[in-house]
């Protein structure tokens, strides 16, 4: 319990961050606190933050967390520090859940080899992101709920076999799915740990493992009735990772990254929050890390099957293992993304267990003094500690707002364009917030830099092009914001921002033609007005100043329909109507 408080007791001083405004702040079910719960169960997750099944993409069904997040907004509004805490503390419940779980039956006889795992899937690194980041919530519900099926069902099959534990093992499996949906490679995992961790004949295993799969088809059930069957196709690299590679190149990818898990559990540095396009470039099978991967897997497999019969901890462990990484891998289906730290939660903990019974195994056979092996134990828990907590806390206060975050692991996603991007949404923020002219300046120069670098990476992306029009905004540089959202145009053309973008560009010009008007410059006069009125087709006085200029350029016509405009907009501007009475226009 100190351990996680001392870990992440720096995470209360957080801010929202990354996908946080998304579940919570911009969530219009989760804002009406408990009374927005039965939206939140008859809606894909993202519906309350997007607004309509046809601008989402996939699908996703995870109610549980939204719901907790709907009932803090009731009982303490959007106050970051609540939220935090709460993750903390189910952190702090999930890993005393598995210490009990490790105690009672993986680690029955070696109570200092189940305090161990406990204690390094405790403190490992990996874990900030879902610890820090109040969305990740779900991974933490996910988990815990998972670990409880396990614990409870085995609680039942080897020790009391009363049927309460029974129930609350498929209570937990229940809200394990309503969490995420990774917990439905669970209906393998369920019958497996019994029979690795127990006596059961086959056919009890059998038995015992069907209300589990009744309520895993009750839930798909549950998802594709709630979840809108014809969302949008996923035709985004940025969303759909392997859109642009072959098949050979996605599958080497796949097992490059496989192995990139591997090397993350095993030396979490460096950690970033973001791994898409194309922060990871596409393998192919040539590449000696994708045939390492290969001979790492394979030799996984091998030895699930060499140990199957004898029940090794070693190959319960893998197949738990495998199953947790396949069902984020990309393999069946697209998650979103090629990899990401917050996937490795779930398969931490088989990894960690077969970790302490190596070296657990490697210590029995160790012929040193019992005090020398305690003393040696000790030596490198103490430097693990070490490093973890250190890695642990500074990433923490990395996770501090988006600004800190987006500006700290760009410099890691070099190659991400969506990092890019999103460093440079940050400036756009931290310019915004200044209150000096040349700092407001040098941020919105620095955000177009990474809004550059951004598109040589992944040219037309909507996120991009947007914001980058704003930073030029913000140099008052028009027509560069003009140019650059012309371009996001053609990409989006139904942009819900253009039309404040249009509002801004259309008042612009409008104030740029009427300077030039005053210089007596009467061209660049028109030609500015001539946009003001394209962007804000309702500006009554530009219409009526651009029908001034042309009147004073001799263009009648284009004067008189300007000023019959002007009078549609605004019939009492009176100016506009002596204008058409000198121009003969009767009626006026």
């Amino acid at each position: 319990m100190l351990s996680v408080l001392l870990l992440y007791g720096n995470t209360l001083f957080n801010q929202f961050a990354l996908d946080d405004g998304m579940v919570i702040l911009e969530n219009k079910f989760v804002l009406q606190g408990i009374n927005g719960i039965p939206d939140i169960i008859t809606h894909d997750s993202f519906y309350g933050a997007i607004g309509n099944s046809e601008n989402l993409n996939g699908g996703r069904y995870r109610p549980l967390s939204l719901i907790s997040f709907a009932i803090e907004n009731s009982l303490f509004g959007n106050s970051p520090l609540v939220y935090h805490l709460f993750n903390i503390l189910l952190y702090l419940f999930t890993c005393v859940i598995l210490l009990l779980l490790l105690r009672r039956f993986i680690f029955r006889e070696h109570p200092l080899a189940a305090f161990i795992a406990a204690f390094l899937f405790t403190i490992h690194p990996i874990h900030t992101e879902v610890v820090a980041n109040v969305k990740s919530r779900d991974e933490i519900f996910s988990l815990l709920f998972l670990l409880l099926t396990l614990y409870y069902l085995l609680e039942y099959a080897v020790n009391s076999g009363k049927p309460h534990q029974y129930i609350l093992s498929i209570l937990s499996y229940a809200l394990a799915l309503l969490s995420k949906e990774n917990g439905f490679i669970f209906t393998a995992i369920i019958p497996i740990t019994v029979y690795f961790f127990s006596e059961k004949k086959v056919s009890s295993l059998i038995s015992q493992s069907i209300p589990f799969w009744v309520v895993a088809v009750f839930y798909l059930l549950l998802r594709t009735t709630v979840i809108d069957e014809n969302q949008n196709e996923v035709t985004e690299v940025m969303d759909n990772p392997y859109l642009l590679a072959s098949l050979p190149e996605k599958y080497a990818s796949i097992l490059f990254v496989l192995l990139r898990y591997l090397e993350l559990l095993v030396w979490p540095h460096p950690l970033t929050y973001d791994y898409s396009y194309n922060q990871i470039p596409y393998s192919d099978f040539s590449s000696m890390q994708v045939w390492i991967s290969v001979a790492i897997h394979l030799s996984m497999t091998v030895l699930i099957f060499t140990g199957l019969k004898k029940k090794s901890l070693p190959s319960w462990c893998i197949i738990f293992y495998l199953s947790g990484i396949f069902i984020i891998s990309n393999l069946l289906i697209n998650i979103g993304a090629p990899m990401a730290e917050r996937f490795l939660f779930q398969a931490s903990v088989p990894f960690l267990i077969l970790l302490t019974e190596a070296a657990r195994k490697v210590l029995e056979k160790w012929s040193a003094p019992s005090g020398s092996k305690m003393a040696a134990v000790a030596l490198v828990l103490v430097l693990i500690t070490m490093l973890s907590s250190y890695t642990v806390i500074i990433r923490n206060a990395v996770w501090k707002s988006n600004e800190t975050l987006f500006l700290h692991d760009v410099k890691i996603s070099s190659q991400s364009a969506r990092a890019n991007t999103y460093a440079g949404v940050a400036l756009i923020k931290l310019c915004d917030q200044a209150k000096n002219n040349a700092m407001k300046r040098s941020y919105a120069e620095q955000a177009i830099n990474y809004f550059k670098i951004s598109s040589t990476i992944k040219p037309n992306y909507i996120t991009t092009l947007l914001n980058e029009g704003v930073a030029y905004s913000r140099l008052d540089s028009v027509d560069g914001a003009e140019k650059i959202w012309s371009r996001a145009r053609v990409v989006s053309p139904g942009n819900k921002n253009f039309v404040a973008y249009d509002k801004y560009l259309g008042e612009s010009y409008y104030q740029l033609g009427m300077q030039e008007a005053r210089n007596k410059n009467l061209p660049s006069c028109i030609n500015y007005l001539e946009k003001s009125v394209l962007y804000d087709p309702k500006n009554a006085e530009a219409w009526y100043n651009l029908g001034g200029a042309y009147f004073t350029t001799q263009q009648y016509e284009k004067a008189k329909t300007c000023w019959q405009k002007t009078l549609q907009l605004n019939p009492k501007q009176q100016q506009a109507a002596d204008g058409l009475r000198a121009l003969g226009v009767p009626g006026t």
